[in-house]
């Protein structure tokens, strides 16, 4: 893709002109030039079409194994592609990459819940805590490890971590309302063997 062709459709994606960018990316169609990859991961992405996305990013990752642009994108795509096996992945080959940071270590903790590592989502999410620059980042580190703790059999701890989210939490981190509802998942099971007890 050359330089005005690049300029084009990097204007077209920062105006959100998805379906312009698209078919000027279907007229160019150079599937070997990187620049043509992550353009076409972006605006297939915006357009709903995560798995055409993450084909591209993969490809770009041949190529440029520790892009992280390409690398960073590729976990929030998979992710959404419920290959959370590969976000991971990608997550922890970014952390080889660049400094540790609380948004990775979280996203890291996340992924690690759903493919079922538990131990080591638990260990992400408290060093993505002490990591946290911010109340979101903060919150995002609790809600990850309660849930953790919960998938590990851990119910009373994962209680706890979600109270001390709601006992410091202000709300600007847009968690409140997860973590209430974990708080209440968490809390239903006690209630039912109570019940079944009396």
């Amino acid at each position: 893709m050359d330089d005005d062709c690049k300029r084009q459709v990097q204007a077209l994606i920062k105006a959100g002109a998805w379906s312009e960018a698209h078919r000027l990316l279907g007229a160019l169609d150079d599937r070997n030039d990187v620049d043509w990859l992550m353009a076409s991961a972006t605006v297939d992405s915006e357009l709903g079409q995560p798995a055409y996305a993450l084909a591209a990013l993969k490809k770009v990752l041949v190529t440029r194994p520790r892009d992280t642009v390409a690398l960073r994108e590729a976990s929030l795509v998979a992710s959404e592609c419920d290959e959370h096996d590969d976000a991971a992945k990608f997550l922890e080959e970014l952390l080889c990459i660049e400094d540790e940071n609380a948004t990775i270590l979280n996203d890291l903790a996340f992924e690690y819940n759903e493919i079922g590592r538990h131990v080591a989502a638990h260990l992400a999410a408290s060093r993505a805590e002490l990591l946290a620059g911010d109340e979101e980042q903060r919150c995002t580190a609790r809600i990850n490890d309660a849930a953790s703790l919960a998938n590990m059999g851990r119910t009373p701890d994962a209680l706890q971590r979600v109270a001390e989210l709601l006992s410091q939490c202000t709300g600007a981190c847009g968690q409140r309302e997860a973590a209430e509802e974990l708080q209440e998942n968490l809390r239903l099971p006690r209630a039912k063997r109570a019940a079944a007890d009396a």
